[in-house]
């Protein structure tokens, strides 16, 4: 890690990983969901397909 910008980025992502109190791997953020543990399929979809109708009904009525 000699180069300042990935030594940079990595400082980053460990204060961002900490503000969401991640202290482990895998973790996930699912909409505003953190997930810090092996998810299964099934259980990843599931959260996905909520997270998606939760923004999309966030959107209703919202004009471009």
């Amino acid at each position: 890690m000699q180069d300042p910008a990935i030594a940079d980025e990595l400082a980053r992502v460990r204060a961002l990983a900490k503000g969401l109190h991640i202290d482990r791997t895998p973790a996930l953020v699912v909409g505003d969901i953190v997930i810090a543990q092996l998810v299964d399929m099934a259980s990843l979809q599931r959260l996905l397909a909520d997270a998606r109708s939760k923004r999309a009904g966030s959107r209703a009525g919202q004009h471009l």
